[in-house]
């Protein structure tokens, strides 16, 4: 009847007279009035104590929560040569309706284990308790479409446009869905009510809509027709939406023309209406790859153990795993789910362990009570969403500053693409909302116009970086070494307070188009852009690939400097102590081995001279900045520490007329006016 955990027996899903009785110290706790009213810890005892007392229930069971919370493993009884004490409290949760026990194990010098204890919803009633936020019993082999329409409907009803308006998206106009109904491809009516799928494709084998059957497949039928070949998430999506009470679905492999350059480019270029625009949004956050299916849409799909424990005649629950679920999923490492969560209003997140919902007011789960008809006359506000897991935006949807977009780059960057040419197509509908709301000016290869000066400043904190390859190109690759996305790994961006020193053009079909047009700065004079001009036909004219080359010009000026390995500033400190494990940070010395400046080299390949590198003027650094001046970026022995003293510069490297980006770094304007810098015209790419 019972099960086994670390060698003792607990009650499980029956009356506490069928079960164990309790030991003297538990028969002292009134667990009602725990979970009534706030009380003051508890010591339940030595761990081994607690170890030895097999005839009681609440003993056991604690016992068998610390047993789980520690993967399995019987609790430590002795650390360090201390014997572990075990305690018990209770706290308030969630929206502060609901009581829950902490137990946890420590010695005087450090926490050892913590666990929880959940009463169920149905016995918090039976002693004059709400409901709402306890503990529910869940269907361990398929999962309850119902509550998922219960969620999905009170937070439609309750939560207003703070999860129902993007105002940023808007239904495309060659949008297609998914007819559930009729089991065929079709394009979406004006106003269309559907969900989204988001997924890791993996390298399952699956049905993909392409020139030569899309027309097959927007038949009545024409999906069923084909039902071999779609994985079984999709297969799982398509059963799921009309249990949710809708029609329709979108789904990447299918809705997008996968052999159609065309079509392709016009869908991901509005991911961020696609997803804005979608209902709900389907996770499937279970498995690696497309077959691993939404578990629990279908019977016997999964299997869920739940610990369910009676003790003094009240059901106490051991909580399942949480969101941290998701986010150590195989989806929440890919790249592009990252844009599909930022981008959906609310998402229903399907994992082995449970099913999730989670939008910008609130999440539920399963095993927990969260939606009841008076939940805003018991909960004394509304309550946002943890943060486990963000949006990555305000709560207004709207990304409102450069801080915003360095976040959002700094969390994209550390997921993995299967193909390194998607890492702009993965991120283009994020890119395509700040477009539209924030900045009001396109992006050029990964970087805002508007902001253009501060995003040529990115870095990496720690380690080097190896360029991306497109192997789609001729040429070694089309990614520019002037943009984080011509490089593999994660890259950090800050808002800096910027003076702006010199006019970036991008060159195109149009000829060269002004960038940084924010900037007080002149534009070219005739002969500069007639230069300009020459040089750019040159490289186009001795290009091998038929791509339009990404190159940026600029007239600026360029100065040589001696670099070191870079350690800190110390008092007379020898060239060769400036060293960093890493190998990325760089001491800049003047002419007299002072050190003036500093530089992060990115590039995995460089193997420049160090006695003469050659260095481009970016802009000019306010007080407010990520190197401080004073601190270790330059010896304040010999330059002075004040207001707009610092320049930012590029580390650069040739090949024939084109410049590459190396690193990036700082100068003390004095030193940089001291080398005698040289005016030139950069072409960068």
């Amino acid at each position: 009847m019972g099960q086994s955990c670390c060698g003792h027996r607990i009650s499980m899903n029956r009356p506490d007279k069928e079960g164990l009785g309790l030991c003297a110290v538990c028969q002292g706790i009134n667990l009602k009035e725990q979970f009534k009213s706030q009380a003051v810890d508890v010591k339940l005892g030595f761990v081994d104590e607690l170890s030895n007392k097999t005839d009681c229930a609440f003993c056991c069971a604690v016992l068998r929560a610390l047993c789980r919370e520690g993967g399995g493993k019987t609790p430590e009884t002795v650390v360090d040569g201390e014997r572990v004490q075990c305690f018990m409290k209770n706290v308030r949760a969630r929206g502060g309706i609901a009581v829950e026990l902490s137990i946890w194990t420590q010695t005087t010098q450090e926490l050892i284990l913590e666990t929880t204890f959940r009463l169920l919803a149905e016995d918090a009633q039976s002693i004059g308790l709400h409901p709402l936020d306890h503990g529910l019993l869940v269907n361990s082999s398929q999962a309850d479409p119902e509550l998922f329409r219960t969620w999905f409907s009170a937070c439609e009803r309750d939560h207003g446009a703070e999860c129902s308006s993007r105002d940023w998206a808007v239904q495309s106009s060659d949008l297609k869905v998914i007819d559930v109904h009729c089991q065929r491809i079709m394009k979406a009516p004006a106003n269309c009510r559907y969900v989204a799928l988001s997924y890791v494709w993996g390298q399952a084998r699956m049905l993909q809509a392409t020139k030569s059957n899309s027309a097959e497949l927007e038949k009545d039928g024409g999906l069923s027709m084909h039902h071999q070949e779609l994985p079984q998430t999709i297969k799982d999506a398509m059963l799921l939406v009309p249990k949710l009470g809708e029609r329709y679905l979108w789904v990447d492999s299918l809705c997008i023309i996968q052999d159609d350059p065309d079509d392709k480019h016009s869908q991901i270029s509005h991911m961020h209406n696609v997803y804005g625009s979608a209902l709900l949004t389907i996770v499937a956050a279970a498995g690696g790859d497309a077959n691993a299916g939404l578990p629990g849409v279908r019977p016997g799909s999964r299997r869920i153990s739940q610990e369910v424990m009676t003790v003094d005649g009240l059901r106490l629950t051991l909580p399942l795993p949480g969101l941290r679920t998701v986010n150590r999923s195989q989806w929440n490492t890919r790249g592009w789910t990252y844009q599909e969560r930022i981008l959906s209003k609310r998402c229903l997140m399907f994992t082995n362990d449970q099913v999730y919902y989670k939008c910008n007011r609130d999440d539920w789960c399963e095993d927990l009570l969260g939606v009841v008809e008076d939940m805003d006359q018991v909960r004394m506000g509304p309550r946002l969403a943890k943060p486990e897991y963000t949006l990555g935006m305000h709560p207004s949807n709207q990304v409102n500053s450069f801080i915003d977009f360095a976040k959002l780059l700094r969390e994209y960057t550390r997921r993995r693409l299967s193909y390194e040419s998607d890492i702009l197509n993965a991120f283009s509908g994020i890119m395509g909302i700040l477009q539209q709301s924030t900045y009001r000016s396109p992006f050029f290869w990964g970087l805002p116009e508007t902001d253009f000066d501060n995003a040529l400043l990115w870095w990496r904190t720690r380690g080097k970086m190896r360029r991306r390859i497109c192997p789609a190109s001729t040429s070694s690759t089309h990614f520019p070494s002037w943009s984080w996305a011509g490089w593999v790994g994660p890259v950090e961006l800050s808002d800096e307070v910027l003076q702006t020193e010199v006019v970036w053009y991008k060159r195109g079909i149009q000829g060269a188009i002004r960038i940084n047009n924010a900037c007080k700065s002149k534009d070219w004079e005739p002969e500069q852009r007639e230069l300009a001009d020459k040089i750019h036909d040159t490289i186009t004219q001795k290009s091998k690939t038929q791509q339009q080359l990404p190159l940026l010009q600029s007239w600026t000026t360029s100065a040589f400097f001696r670099i070191v390995p870079y350690q800190g500033e110390e008092e007379e400190q020898e060239e060769e102590e400036y060293m960093d494990a890493e190998g990325t940070d760089f001491a800049i010395l003047d002419c007299q081995k002072v050190c003036c400046g500093k530089v992060i080299i990115m590039d995995e390949e460089w193997s420049g001279d160090e006695a003469k590198c050659e260095f481009i003027l970016l802009s000019r650094l306010g007080r407010h900045s990520r190197w401080r001046p004073g601190d270790d970026t330059f010896d304040v022995g010999k330059y002075s520490s004040e207001e707009w003293c610092v320049f930012n510069v590029m580390l650069i490297k040739w090949c024939e007329d084109i410049a590459h980006r190396v690193g990036v770094g700082t100068i003390h304007v004095r030193a940089w006016e001291m080398a005698k810098p040289q005016r030139k015209l950069i072409t960068l790419c």
